[in-house]
């Protein structure tokens, strides 16, 4: 049977993993937030673009839908990315009470179990990567479409600076 000690060291590791996920989570629910408050300055913008007829504000109106539109898809991304890194959350919670249970109790199979939730936060914290990576791309694609619109003449932004 393991001691308290052992037990509290074997939990080290969900514990510093479960610190990571509530970082990660924290940076996610910043780039949610700063996104949203875009999106109403856009919208904002959008409304008073709306009430001139200058042909060079409905160029920019139709720039603003199209930010939007990408703005809006990202927090898609974004809330995917977060409503999964809930799920490591929780795994990992319950990954370290699996752990300080052996100890109390030491069920057989309750170390495998441990194992696959630990696996599982792991996975999900993977998943939650790879769906805020897209929610990356499209910032960018977010970005040209602004310049663009500003600076209609400009060389095409997507290779780089001019040399």
């Amino acid at each position: 049977m393991a001691t308290l000690s052992e037990a509290i060291t074997s939990s080290l590791a969900p514990g510093i993993a479960l610190t990571a996920v509530i970082f990660y989570n924290s940076s996610l629910q910043n780039r949610f937030i700063y996104i949203t408050g875009r999106m109403r300055d856009v919208n904002r913008e959008a409304r008073q673009l709306a009430a001139s007829s200058d042909a060079g504000a409905r160029a920019r109106l139709e720039s603003l839908r199209a930010q939007v539109t990408l703005m809006a898809r990202r927090t898609r991304i974004l809330r995917r990315a977060i409503l999964t890194v809930y799920v490591a959350l929780i795994s990992m919670v319950v990954t370290i009470l699996e752990l300080l249970l052996l100890v109390v109790v030491h069920p057989p199979g309750l170390e495998g179990l441990a194992l696959g939730t630990f696996a599982f936060a792991l996975t999900a914290m993977a998943t939650a990567a790879a769906t805020s990576w897209t929610e990356n791309f499209l910032s960018q694609r977010t970005i040209l479409e602004d310049v663009r619109s500003s600076f209609p003449d400009a060389p095409d932004l997507r290779e780089g600076p001019a040399e």
